[in-house]
């Protein structure tokens, strides 16, 4: 009798462990997903940014710091934009990037734009 309770016994250790195991690999995967979705998040509002940061630019006719001021940039990002000299005349050119804190790039934009005679 005492040998049959002692084998229900490691058989319920058995089934814990394993339970532990399975708890364990859903956890690790519920953590690598959540990261990967605020990575992609941040990735969504870097675009998002940079369209935004396009569209000023053309609005006002490559104007950096008057399109710099109409943006809100979100908290752990940078806006850099940088004019680029034109090889075609009458033609404005800039290139957005979007940084994290750190200085990671996250998106990269070129825009081009007519300026007014």
């Amino acid at each position: 009798m005492k040998n049959k309770a002692s084998l229900v016994l490691m058989e319920l250790l058995v089934m814990v462990l394993v339970f532990a195991l399975a708890a364990a690999a859903c956890l690790r995967c519920f953590v690598w997903t959540f990261q990967t979705s605020q990575e992609i998040g941040q990735q969504d509002r870097a675009v998002l940014l940079a369209q935004n940061a396009a569209e000023a630019l053309k609005a006002r006719s490559g104007d950096i710091p008057a399109a710099q001021a109409l943006l809100e940039v979100p908290e752990g990002l940078m806006l850099k934009i940088t004019e680029i000299s034109p090889e075609t005349p009458g033609l404005g050119e800039a290139e957005i990037s979007v940084e994290t804190d750190r200085g990671e790039r996250l998106f990269s934009l070129c825009v081009a734009w007519q300026e007014d005679s």
